[in-house]
């Protein structure tokens, strides 16, 4: 094999590492994008904005600090205050929610979060914990209704980190791959032909 004939097969790899490596940083990018939060103020930066309140509401702000910077500060008396959100979610596409919540103690007390109002995390008259992850998957049937309601009679609960973010797809991988497999394939068709 001669030398230009190296030369020529050191270009084609050169260039086929090139368009992987291109490849290789869009799919990051995607999958970077992909992963992003549907939730509007998920960690109460701009108050409640974006939120729907209703119910009771009496001892409910927000305050600094906490595992985020900010964090919803719900301790209602008597009976229950929700927070809302409705999340644009596709049917048949899987999310993963989640939230940190932190509860200060007493009893009577109760919490819970849900999704299209079924609930995926609850307490009731829980002892005091400190911020504590919560995280599910689930698959949306349309628009998703993120929610949590909360009484804590003699203290708060503290909710921030309020999350629903896409699955990066499988599929996304096997295309992925499928496209290197077609560059592998031109790369080694170009260095056949060479010969």
């Amino acid at each position: 094999m001669g030398f230009s004939r190296i030369q020529t097969i050191v270009k084609s790899s050169v260039r086929g590492f090139s368009t992987a490596a291109v490849a290789l940083a869009a799919l990051a990018v995607v999958q970077q994008a992909s992963a992003a939060n549907l939730v509007t103020d998920g960690n109460f930066d701009n108050g409640f904005t974006g939120w729907s309140q209703f119910g009771n509401l009496g001892f409910t702000s927000t305050q600094t600090g906490g595992p985020t910077g900010t964090y919803a500060h719900v301790g209602p008396v008597g009976s229950d205050g929700y927070l809302s959100q409705i999340v644009a979610t596709q049917a048949g596409s899987t999310y993963i929610f989640s939230f940190s919540v932190e509860n200060d103690g007493g009893a009577p007390n109760d919490f819970s979060a849900f999704l299209n109002f079924t609930p995926v995390k609850s307490y009731v008259n829980a002892d005091p914990f400190g911020w504590t992850t919560y995280s599910d998957t689930f698959t949306a049937t349309g628009a998703t209704l993120v929610g949590f309601s909360f009484r804590q009679d003699p203290s708060y609960y503290d909710i921030t980190g309020v999350s629903v973010s896409p699955v990066p797809l499988p599929g996304a991988l096997a295309l992925f791959a499928g496209g290197m497999a077609v560059l592998g394939g031109v790369g080694w068709k170009r260095r056949r032909k060479a010969s």
